[in-house]
């Protein structure tokens, strides 16, 4: 009785092998398929009033992001302070910089 039940268990655990090889092995052994990223293009877009201290520490960190296709659009609206001579001077620094100035419109707020 002792030898069937030994018999057995052999060939359940065969069986379990085989199964384990066949189904999980083309998992476990299939090769990686290597996967290209798409690179989608971006724009960043930034929008500042009178926040010229703000920019000159932002700004710099954006434009120096480690990404291929990205854009940064610097909008100034309206800036009473030197906002809008940071972001011309960004401008010229960097080519995937641009800029966008707002003027005030005193009609609209009649």
């Amino acid at each position: 009785m002792l030898t069937i039940t030994f018999y057995a268990f052999i060939g359940v655990v065969a069986l379990q092998l085989f199964y384990y090889i066949v189904v999980f092995g083309k998992f476990s052994f299939a090769k990686p398929q290597k996967s290209t990223p798409k690179r989608i293009p971006i724009s960043v877009i930034v929008c500042a009033k009178n926040e010229e201290e703000n920019v000159k520490k932002f700004v710099p960190l954006l434009a120096e992001q480690n990404y291929p296709d990205y854009e940064i659009i610097l909008i100034d609206d309206a800036s009473s302070d030197n906002t809008l001579d940071v972001f011309e001077e960004f401008e010229k620094q960097y080519s995937n910089i641009r800029l966008v100035k707002v003027q005030n419109n005193e009609a609209f707020w009649g």
